[in-house]
């Protein structure tokens, strides 16, 4: 999907969750990193079957500062008591974009996403997700990454019953 690098970061980014609210009314936005002015951007989304996320990387240093969930097709969600993730790096890091001249592309990749009903939520995206490398990048956050470094995945976990609420409208 998103050809990208991890690089170990020395301090925690400041994770900020925003969640669906009267305002907004985006189930899920994810932001890596506080900014006064956003940045200008690289985005790169994945729209199918009316599941809708947006990645966005700062076009000046590359990484990765915010994630979007605009919209989901509930059909797509699959329940689950349990979800379990490969964890290879559980320290802090960053993402960034191989390249830094790359235009914004519009994908189409299966998007399935899977939730626990109690505290976890994962998007993955393309048809060949098995054996993903998880990577944090800060609080419950972690990317999924294939072999090929291809972002295929975010995982996030940690979430009330109310955040799962307002992400899955229900």
């Amino acid at each position: 999907m998103i050809k990208i690098s991890v690089k170990r970061l020395e301090s925690e980014p400041n994770l900020k969750l925003e969640f669906y609210d009267s305002i907004s009314r985006i189930p899920l936005n994810i932001k890596l990193r506080n900014y006064e002015m956003p940045p200008s951007v690289i985005k790169f989304d994945n729209f199918e079957r009316g599941n809708f996320v947006e990645f966005r990387f700062d076009s000046h240093v590359g990484d990765l500062f915010e994630i979007t969930v605009v919209s989901i097709n509930n059909n797509a969600v699959i329940f689950t008591d349990s979800y379990r993730i490969n964890i290879l790096n559980s320290q802090n890091n960053g993402f960034f974009i191989d390249d830094l001249k790359a235009k914004g592309v519009r994908k189409k990749l299966l998007t399935k996403i899977a939730r626990t009903s109690t505290s976890s939520v994962c998007f993955a995206f393309g048809d060949d997700n098995d054996g993903l490398d998880y990577y944090k990048a800060s609080g419950g956050l972690y990317i999924g990454i294939d072999s090929d470094n291809n972002l295929k995945s975010f995982y996030l976990e940690g979430l009330s019953q109310q955040n799962i609420k307002d992400i899955f409208g229900e």
